[in-house]
């Protein structure tokens, strides 16, 4: 159920967004937030202050609803509770990164866990907030996510630039002279290893973003996957990504110096 913030009076409707006088809005743009809460008071909070900042909230209780209009409109920051009634954001978040890289992402819980916290901000979640947040403190993380979505990076005309494309699954250099053909999985392995740098990535967390039980024959699918993606990364010249294997840790991505890679959306970008 799509719920109305206490911005306006509430009333029984399908549909309700959050709305107040905008306010100039940090790096002059105002974005669109999708926000799956069932603590209605929280909620209304949340609703109150980033419409004050000038952004359109939709709230939505449920977690199946929530996601379902997730990925039927267009949002720009998804602000969801990691457990709901009806549903596991924290189970969904990697594959949610994975369908939407560029989207900002920050979850909530109800109690401060550091190994929550880890997950969440492992399997693709830019920020983690435990209630009872200070509304200051989620106004600044909406500000330093903006400054993160709208900042372009800054690249070196040295640096060694990758691209991986997960619509195309490639892997290319900037200018398209040297180029990867991925697997499906292999292009989730390599994302899923992006997003994770400098951290090691367990077994069970490849598998649940490949859709893999946890078992003897999914960590035995991984290890041959992540072997395949070994030897078409060893092929390019200078090596520059190399997966090195953290036993009873998992995996991770290093990169050569001055190598880097970004993540490609829109396949007319970078032609």
């Amino acid at each position: 159920m799509l719920c109305a913030c206490a911005v306006w009076p509430l009333f029984h409707a399908r549909r309700r967004s959050c709305r107040a006088r905008r306010a100039p809005a940090p790096w002059g743009r105002h974005v669109k937030i999708n926000l799956i809460e069932d603590n209605e008071d929280w909620a209304k909070r949340v609703c109150e202050s980033l419409a004050v900042m000038g952004h359109a909230v939709d709230w939505y209780e449920s977690c199946t609803e929530g996601l379902a209009e997730l990925r039927r409109g267009s949002y720009d920051v998804l602000i969801a509770d990691t457990h709901l009634a009806d549903g596991d954001v924290l189970a969904q978040l990697a594959q949610i990164r994975f369908e939407y890289p560029t989207m900002g992402i920050i979850t909530v819980s109800m109690q401060r866990d550091a190994n929550l916290c880890a997950a969440s901000l492992g399997d693709g979640a830019d920020y983690h907030l435990a209630r009872p947040t200070d509304m200051h403190l989620l106004e600044a993380s909406m500000v330093a996510l903006q400054r993160r979505m709208q900042a372009a990076p800054h690249v070196r005309e040295d640096d060694w630039c990758w691209s991986l494309s997960l619509m195309e699954g490639a892997l290319f250099d900037a200018a398209r002279e040297v180029e990867v053909s991925l697997t499906d999985k292999e292009a989730r392995l390599m994302f899923v290893l992006l997003i994770s740098p400098g951290m090691p990535v367990s077994h069970e967390r490849l598998s649940q973003f490949l859709g893999d039980a946890e078992s003897y024959s999914g960590r035995h699918r991984i290890d041959v996957q992540m072997h395949r993606l070994r030897r078409k990364l060893a092929g390019l010249r200078g090596t520059p990504f190399v997966i090195k294997n953290f036993y009873s840790k998992g995996f991770m991505l290093v990169s050569s110096r001055g190598a880097r890679c970004q993540l490609v959306t829109n396949v007319d970008a970078v032609e």
